[in-house]
């Protein structure tokens, strides 16, 4: 009978990890984009890494609105219309009114995001035991982006690790960490508070 039970207990642990693995590439992508769409309020930390080195910082995305900022450079704040961008150094704020395109290229969570709509999805080559690794390559010629690679943690569905491979085959890599779900943004949180920056120069683009 313990036998039994044994062989029971194992053959549910088998049919369970084959149903995990059967998961197609779409399948999977529509969980991350669920989580990656934001509109409950999507925080946490990153690091990128590409040919002009390694810059750090935190972000808060809530599906359309969201804040980058790079506490010893940068500070990014978009409210669904208008992009803000400080630059520390330099002083100066540019205000744009940009396409998704750049959007994507300063918040890679658009490009899991949007998936569907601009990407062809399939399993990477590459194997990591306890993760989902999608390629997400376009539908047609995308400006700057010849492909995206994500790595998907296999029970979270969040995103760990995004590579995005340019036209001109220069790859950068964002790894995210310290990522919480269902938080809670005010539309004051994605708008640039212009009383705290006095003395920049605004360079009003739109």
């Amino acid at each position: 009978m313990k036998l039994l039970n044994k062989l029971t207990l194992l053959f549910a642990i088998l049919t369970t990890a084959l149903a995990v693995s059967a998961q197609t590439p779409t399948e999977i992508m529509r969980k991350v984009s669920s989580i990656a769409d934001g509109t409950s309020g999507v925080s946490g930390n990153f690091s990128l890494r590409g040919s002009g080195g390694v810059i750090k910082g935190s972000f808060k995305f809530d599906g359309t609105r969201s804040v980058i900022d790079v506490p010893s450079t940068a500070t990014s704040w978009f409210d669904g219309k208008n992009l803000w961008s400080l630059n520390k150094n330099t002083k100066e704020i540019t205000v744009t009114l940009p396409d998704q395109s750049e959007l994507a290229e300063a918040n890679p969570l658009l490009f899991l995001k949007n998936y569907s709509s601009n990407f062809n999805v399939s399993f990477s080559k590459r194997k990591v035991a306890g993760k989902h690794i999608i390629m997400l390559r376009p539908k047609k010629a995308m400006q700057n982006v010849k492909w995206v690679e994500a790595v998907i943690g296999s029970s979270s569905y969040l995103p760990e690790y995004i590579t995005v491979c340019d036209t001109q085959g220069q790859r950068s890599l964002m790894s995210l960490s310290h990522i919480k779900t269902n938080c809670k943004f005010k539309a004051a949180d994605f708008s640039f508070p212009q009383n705290r920056y006095k003395g920049y120069e605004i360079i009003d683009l739109r």
